[in-house]
């Protein structure tokens, strides 16, 4: 990454406060950076993760959006942007993020947690499929996830297979959320006996906590 070192100076100050949670002070830090230099996609992007995890998304897409037309190869301002359309509600650009990403299969592994991300923003969006795919990578990272399991049943039963809703919630049949689905699932497919016993599982099993 090309800049100068007055520049590099600036923003690494701005960075130290950051770190330190002196938004303010890092804030005007980047924005010194780009008074140095207009086209700082680092400035651009630094100040896109500063108004995120403020709380402040639709500010951070505007930056991380210019950080991406300076440099379309800028693998992180892509994933922050992501997130920050999920913060927005705004699932269709996030999936759209995503597909990016992940289309960029030398990068794939070392994002995998953001494959949670991509999955829920798909299943909000409606891409069921894209969902299901999403979910089933991040499991195999991290195969002990309720949260995702839970999530990948559902976006079987969002997209009507709900045979394969039923057998991927049984991994998770002691969440309430998930025999809740399941006796729905069961319902559909007509097996009213099983729904009743699921039904009467998840409640007794949301009494609990």
């Amino acid at each position: 990454m090309a800049y100068n070192s007055r520049e590099k100076t600036v923003i690494d100050r701005g960075k130290k406060y950051y770190s330190s949670g002196e938004y303010k002070a890092a804030e005007q830090e980047f924005l010194r950076a780009l008074q140095i230099n207009a086209g700082s996609t680092e400035a651009l992007f630094e100040l896109g993760k500063l108004h995120y995890v403020s709380g402040q998304p639709l500010k951070s897409v505007k930056k991380l959006e210019q950080v991406i037309q300076k440099d379309s190869g800028y693998t992180h301002a892509y994933m922050l942007l992501g997130k920050a359309c999920i913060d927005l509600k705004e699932y269709e650009n996030a999936v759209r993020t995503w597909r990016i990403i992940f289309g960029r299969a030398s990068i794939s592994d070392e994002f995998k947690d953001y494959y949670f991300d991509y999955g829920e923003s798909a299943l909000m969006a409606e891409y069921y499929s894209e969902a299901i795919n999403a979910f089933k990578w991040y499991l195999v990272f991290y195969p002990r996830s309720t949260k995702a399991r839970y999530q990948l049943g559902m976006a079987y039963f969002r997209k009507g297979d709900y045979s394969m809703a039923v057998k991927v919630l049984e991994g998770v049949k002691n969440f309430a959320p998930a025999r809740y689905i399941q006796a729905f699932a069961y319902r559909y497919l007509g097996r009213f006996r099983k729904s009743l016993e699921c039904m009467e599982k998840a409640e007794e099993l949301a009494l609990k906590y």
